[in-house]
């Protein structure tokens, strides 16, 4: 009797964080447009992946902040893949940058990192 309540209680908690925590992303989102970021394009993931095709210019944005990257910076990506259980994976997209450094955008599934990438190619080859 008593598993009931608190697996609802469980529940309830980890819905409440997620909420703050894409309340929190929502609110860096409007602060880096309000230093000048123009939002083109989001490609989803985690830290969020956003484009300013205007200012030639990507940044990722999460519950913590933002990290801008210009298009002169990027260097190429990989999707890698990593198995957490027999039946999990998980799916990034780890961008190199220039000066050597890397970032990962985590995604749920390989049709969405894919999808993702293919997008960002077609974005910074049009460029």
């Amino acid at each position: 009797m008593l598993r009931r309540p608190v697996f609802v209680i469980a529940l309830l908690v980890i819905l409440g964080l997620g909420y703050v925590s894409w309340q929190r992303s929502e609110q860096q989102k409007v602060t880096l447009q309000n230093d000048g970021f123009t939002l083109s394009q989001s490609l989803g993931g985690t830290p969020e992946l956003v484009i300013d095709t205007q200012a030639r210019q990507m940044a990722l944005v999460g519950p913590d902040g933002y990290e801008r990257f210009g298009f002169d910076d990027y260097r190429g990506a990989n999707i890698i893949s990593k198995e957490l259980r027999e039946t999990e994976v998980n799916y990034r997209i780890e961008l190199s940058l220039s000066q050597q450094r890397t970032r990962a955008i985590r995604f749920s599934t390989e049709w969405e990192a894919r999808r993702a990438l293919d997008r960002l190619s077609e974005i910074l080859n049009a460029q």
